[in-house]
């Protein structure tokens, strides 16, 4: 869904509306509560999981620790790295990843490359994924535009064609300011 681990960590079970299909993030980082869909794969997911979980109350975390509390964020990173360890995938160090946070970036940069390979308008489909992901600027998920490039060298042209020559001078002041 593209969230911050944060973000999942703090669901409630009352923020789960399997019959409306969404799910409702409170305390996010910039403050605002977002409404996210949940997709048919992801309802029937979410259902499973709650019903093998057997949740009493509406203020249990959703994806409790072992005695109901809530995660630690250093918790999780320890999980994903074990997770890479047992795949096979080395953990390079502090900084250089993979991180779990790196997952929430496959998950835009997937989104640009659909819309690009389906022909879709990418600038507004931007905003709509800014919005989404909880970013109070365009200009912050923009940078997933670079990574986009990075992963998907065949994006790149489709994205310079639709974005009017804008992709181009804004990839290379994100690319200096983040080799810098």
């Amino acid at each position: 869904c593209g969230l911050r681990i944060s973000e999942a960590l703090n669901l409630t079970v009352g923020d789960v509306h399997f019959e409306d299909g969404f799910f409702l993030l409170r305390n996010t980082k910039t403050s605002l509560d977002r409404l996210i869909p949940l997709d048919d794969n992801l309802r029937v997911r979410f259902m499973v999981y709650s019903e093998q979980m057997g949740f009493l109350r509406k203020d249990e975390y959703f994806f409790p620790s072992p005695d109901g509390s809530r995660y630690s964020l250093a918790t999780m990173d320890t999980t994903f790295r074990d997770i890479l360890f047992r795949a096979g995938i080395p953990y390079r160090g502090k900084g250089k990843g993979p991180r779990l946070h790196d997952l929430r970036h496959t998950f835009c940069c997937h989104n640009i490359q659909k819309w690009a390979e389906a022909g879709l308008p990418i600038h507004s489909n931007l905003l709509i994924l800014s919005r989404y992901i909880g970013h109070t600027s365009i200009s912050a998920t923009q940078y997933y535009l670079r990574l986009t490039a990075q992963a998907f060298p065949h994006i790149r042209d489709i994205c310079e064609k639709n974005l009017g020559g804008m992709y181009v001078p804004f990839a290379i002041e994100i690319e200096e300011a983040y080799n810098g």
